[in-house]
């Protein structure tokens, strides 16, 4: 132990009389500190931490996954082909495939579609462009997902003839309407 201390204390006089050589170290453990300590905290706010919902560790997000032969149909989302195998991932689904994972979920508690579209929004006289999503009626439902005001989506609002209903996100309502408690919530 004896010995642990003479080094130290023999480190500590070293760097006390070339003070250029200990300003760069501490500047380059300072950066290395910093720079892990940034990364970390990316990679933990997008892969480690869970979504907000209810059950995260049960939620499946399905790709179909296809040759070059096979089209399942309508599709609006993201397509890649595997350079290897040639074999086409697709992020989404026609609705009748829809229909039949609900109809037929054997192991799932439930199902739920979304899909990203662009919005045109005009209120309060002003136009906006927005992203938004098109969802199925029990999305919040199955996610636990509350309105803050207000209400969600539901499961009739998912039938034919309904009239069109929109949810805000919390972040567009306050950036857009200011946080209008007031406005349109019918």
């Amino acid at each position: 132990m004896n010995s642990l201390w003479q080094d130290l204390r023999y480190g500590v006089q070293m760097l006390a009389k070339h003070p250029g050589f200990t300003a760069i170290a501490v500047l380059t453990l300072a950066l290395g500190i910093g720079a892990n300590t940034a990364l970390f905290s990316v990679v933990d706010a997008l892969l480690l931490k869970k979504l907000p919902v209810k059950n995260p560790d049960q939620l499946v997000l399905f790709n179909s996954i296809s040759g070059r032969e096979f089209n399942p149909g309508g599709h609006t989302g993201s397509t890649q082909r595997d350079p290897v195998t040639g074999l086409i991932t697709r992020s989404s689904f026609p609705d009748q495939s829809f229909q039949r994972l609900r109809e037929q979920r054997g192991a799932l508690s439930d199902v739920i579609a979304f899909g990203f579209v662009p919005l045109n929004v005009n209120a309060q006289s002003q136009v906006d462009v927005a992203a938004g999503q098109a969802v199925s009626g029990n999305y919040f439902d199955v996610l636990g997902v509350p309105a803050y005001l207000g209400r969600t989506i539901q499961e009739s609002d998912d039938q034919p003839g309904a009239t069109p209903v929109a949810v805000l996100s919390y972040r567009y309502w306050t950036n857009r309407f200011s946080a209008d408690r007031e406005i349109d919530q019918s």
